[in-house]
């Protein structure tokens, strides 16, 4: 039986597994963030063992899908704060829970069934066809991601 790893409770670790995360282990190897930073590594700064590079830091939050705001927040709540002010605000962009929830939804679904996700915008693309609205923009620049 696997022994189940037990976290420290921090900003971090919280927001992983509010994405639908279990694991550091998981995290490190479905996310982009294994192209830019070792797994060590990535498990040190999660746990908040090691000192925060802080565009490494960024990368990994940017996977966890925080927001360049509450980057941030959590740049400023670690102490580092050195390039705080080349993040972008975006304090304009506010998600109903709708929005955060349907968000969330997409990034799980994108994380674990690639292929689900072309399925969904075919019928993105079919749904806006019956409601006569012209989303092409909108589903080319989510099929340029996939």
């Amino acid at each position: 039986m696997k022994k189940k790893i037990i976290y420290p409770n921090n900003t971090l670790t919280r927001k992983m597994n509010r994405q639908g995360w279990e694991t550091v282990e998981q995290f490190y190897h479905n996310s982009s963030v294994n192209q830019v930073v070792s797994r060590e590594t990535c498990r040190q700064l999660i746990l908040h063992q090691k000192k925060v590079v802080e565009p490494i830091f960024i990368k990994i939050a940017e996977a966890l899908g925080f927001t360049p705001n509450e980057i941030k927040d959590v740049l400023h709540e670690y102490g580092y704060t050195d390039f705080v002010h080349l993040i972008g605000d975006h304090h304009g962009l506010k998600l109903t829970d709708e929005e955060e929830t349907f968000l969330s939804l997409f990034r799980k679904l994108r994380r674990s069934r690639p292929a689900v996700v072309t399925s969904l915008l075919n019928i993105f693309d079919s749904l806006c066809c019956v409601a006569e609205i012209d989303c092409s923009e909108e589903i080319s620049r989510l099929n340029k991601r996939q």
